[in-house]
């Protein structure tokens, strides 16, 4: 009798104990999810590009010591991520003592590598990932909703602030919808969200959609249905052949897997596609004019439009590099050689700035994401090109999310301090 009364006491602490870690577990992906998203809007969103890095860097910092108080002070700090940082930094220190100190940008990167690591240090990988890819599901229905009222009602944001940092297009008039931006008077209309040009938009839209596809434990449907609408108005030539890739290696990963369940949330998903598309051509005629002009830059006489912009970036890092192979050329010679260009080639930009060694630990550990989901060899070297492919139209070298993405993966050789 006495046995069964102690059993059961036993039992009913144990619920107790189960009840309390499960809502403190509840309560810490809230508070990861409310300080990701914070970061992501003030480090990306362009009403935050008009105050100086500085601020943005401060205001990064405090929230990250937000998350370590809720956190208790734990720092889990992962012997190969520390290698990592130490490397990522004593490579930028080098290549500044070579080539000159640049304080905006070079005090940014080494800050944003610092950042990272501290956040990496935090939490663990998979609640970062589940944080961003549903900071980004929701900044992308935010997005979609305001980008449709403004084809249909632009009037209803005449009055909303204008942002007066220079967006991707000089004929645009920015006004700020906090969870939106709405170019209006452009000749295109696309898809911004919360950024500067669409394509930024594509490259965390498709991010998003990698996590949900190979990294996260079970993908989430309707964040890759809102992601992939969000994408479609874009209109991100990159974004789309990044999207598509993603699936092809989904697709081979899964299958064999897929039971009918499953095919039919596929062909729901891309019967929705299908009738976004459908919708945003027929009430878009600005769209022709401009699929018209990205035909036209496959000109082998071309001087313009961003497929030349892209084949420059490409052209002007590797002739950098190859110039400057050990040390880089830092900030102040990469600000030298693109004055007025844009450097969207992430891969080369890596090794040009500061050097072989920071280039392939930077690019090793970022394609090792996809050894973290359980995928055969053919679709792991299909995700690997769609990685690469996401990163060769936009200038992430020094991003906050892809510098953590960097560390998670050198912690994967596992051992902590």
């Amino acid at each position: 009798m006495v046995q069964s009364e102690y059993d059961q006491m036993k039992k009913c602490v144990e619920r107790t104990n189960d009840k309390l870690y499960r809502s403190h577990e509840i309560r810490n992906e809230r508070i990861n999810f409310i300080v990701i998203f914070l970061i992501v809007y003030i480090q990306y969103s362009l009403w935050f590009l008009e105050y100086s890095a500085s601020i943005r860097m401060a205001l990064t910092l405090g929230l990250i010591g937000v998350l370590l108080t809720f956190h208790n002070f734990k720092l889990r700090i992962n012997v190969y991520s520390l290698i990592v940082f130490v490397v990522g930094i004593l490579c930028i220190i080098i290549s500044c003592l070579v080539n000159g100190f640049n304080l905006q940008f070079d005090g940014w990167n080494v800050v944003t590598w610092s950042c990272a690591f501290l956040t990496s240090s935090i939490i663990g990988s998979s609640s970062f990932y589940k944080a961003y890819t549903k900071t980004i599901a929701i900044l992308a229905f935010s997005g979609t909703v305001v980008f449709c009222i403004s084809l249909f009602i632009p009037s209803i944001f005449f009055h909303l602030p204008i942002l007066d940092k220079q967006s991707w297009t000089s004929d645009a008039i920015i006004h700020n919808a906090f969870l939106g931006t709405v170019s209006l008077y452009s000749n295109y209309k696309r898809n911004f969200g919360i950024f500067y040009e669409p394509g930024l938009f594509a490259f965390h839209l498709n991010l998003a959609v990698f996590l949900e596809l190979f990294v996260l434990e079970r993908p989430n449907t309707k964040h890759l249905m809102i992601l992939l609408a969000a994408l479609l108005s874009t209109f991100s030539t990159n974004g789309f052949i990044t999207v598509s890739i993603f699936f092809i290696a989904y697709f081979l990963k899964k299958h064999n897997q897929l039971n009918r369940t499953q095919i039919k949330k596929i062909k729901g998903i891309c019967g929705v596609i299908v009738i976004i598309a459908i919708f945003i051509f027929v009430t878009n005629n600005s769209i022709w004019l401009f699929l018209i002009n990205k035909l036209s830059e496959l000109n082998s006489s071309s001087t313009a439009g961003s497929g030349f912009e892209r084949f420059r970036a490409f052209k002007y890092a590797t002739e950098t590099f190859l110039e400057n192979p050990v040390f880089g050329v830092g900030q102040e010679g990469w600000i030298t050689i693109f004055n007025g260009y844009i450097a969207t080639f992430t891969p080369i930009n890596w090794f040009a700035l500061y050097g072989i060694i920071y280039g392939l630990l930077c690019i090793i550990l970022y394609v090792r994401i996809i050894t973290v989901g359980k995928s055969n060899v053919v679709s792991m070297a299909i995700q690997f090109v769609g990685l690469l492919t996401l990163i060769v139209s936009q200038n992430v070298s020094n991003y906050f999310v892809i510098i953590i993405i960097i560390l998670y993966n050198a912690s994967t050789f596992t051992r902590k301090i």
